[in-house]
């Protein structure tokens, strides 16, 4: 598989900050999540932040439920997706997963290649094969206005 510099990047970035100490990352200004949380007794339509304030443009990561359960919601700019599954450092014991989630109607998904088109209700799942240890999924979506995003995921298989 060709990797594109951005894509790079991108992993390195996300390979830096894992390793990154929390006491040495830049929380000033982040909201607190209370540890007694519980996210099932969240109301739909009104997810938890779980990241800093971001500047416009940038990449915002909630969490919350719904009728088809909890999700992460990332949102850049118009464009939102919301992931039930998986979830980034998941661990599973089998070797095929369903990537799924819910986005704008015609919104186009790339998930490690595999191409995909929102369907009338939104909703979207595909299948994606993990090799033994941790394994990255890569889902870039676009819409027809121009706006696209990012995700990368570490999951973990363990048989």
């Amino acid at each position: 598989m060709v990797m594109s510099y951005r894509k790079l990047i991108l992993l390195i970035a996300f390979i830096l900050a894992a390793c990154t100490p929390i006491s040495s990352r830049d929380v000033e200004n982040q909201p607190l999540v209370s540890p007694n949380a519980n996210m099932s007794t969240q109301m739909p339509g009104s997810p938890m932040m779980i990241t800093p304030d971001q500047p416009m443009g940038a990449m915002t990561i909630t969490t919350g439920t719904a009728e088809a359960g909890a999700y992460t919601e990332f949102q850049q700019g118009n464009l939102s997706i919301q992931l039930y599954s998986p979830q980034d450092e998941e661990v599973f014991n089998v070797s095929q997963i369903e990537v799924s989630g819910k986005a704008p109607v015609e919104t186009v998904i790339s998930i490690n290649d595999q191409i995909v088109v929102v369907s009338e209700t939104g909703d979207f799942s595909v299948p994606v094969s993990l090799e033994e240890g941790p394994n990255i999924i890569e889902l870039i979506a676009s819409d027809l206005d121009g706006n696209e995003l990012d995700i990368v995921l570490t999951v973990v298989y363990e048989p």
